[in-house]
């Protein structure tokens, strides 16, 4: 996604009330931690899923140590996601200011939630792998 082609966009649709795309933004950002919540509890669930035929298997095979490994792993850029960061006094002066802040945050916290969901594709893809393994 180009995030300043979409940041032009966005301020020529709401040219009348500037503080529209603010809203606009804000809601965007509300529903990338929302996806962050749900991805969370996937993993949690694959986590638990692993550990469960952990605990019953033996020996373990390479899938399941993998999967237990990277349902640990993939959840760190979702929690990045709920990192704050205020900015300075300039970026809140006005519409414009609050726009360009807000599509910067936007940019990075959409690479998150794209490597998140790779990784969660990738850790279910692993538990099925398993599943079909011990059946």
């Amino acid at each position: 996604m180009n995030f300043d082609e979409f940041k032009t966009t966005l301020q020529a649709r709401f040219k009348a009330d500037p503080e529209e795309a603010v809203k606009y933004l804000i809601g965007t950002l509300d529903r990338q931690i929302n996806k962050a919540g749900g991805l969370l509890s996937f993993n949690a669930l694959l986590f638990a899923a692993f550990t469960l035929v952990t605990e019953r298997t033996a020996r373990p095979s390479l899938p399941i140590e993998i999967g237990r490994i990277t349902t640990l792993l993939v959840p760190v850029p979702t929690l990045l996601l709920l990192w704050v960061r205020w900015g300075t006094a300039a970026e809140h002066e006005s519409a414009a200011t609050d726009v360009a802040s807000l599509v910067s945050t936007l940019r990075w916290r959409t690479w998150l939630v794209k490597f998140a969901v790779i990784g969660s594709i990738v850790n279910a893809g692993l538990a099925l792998w398993t599943v079909q393994r011990i059946s």
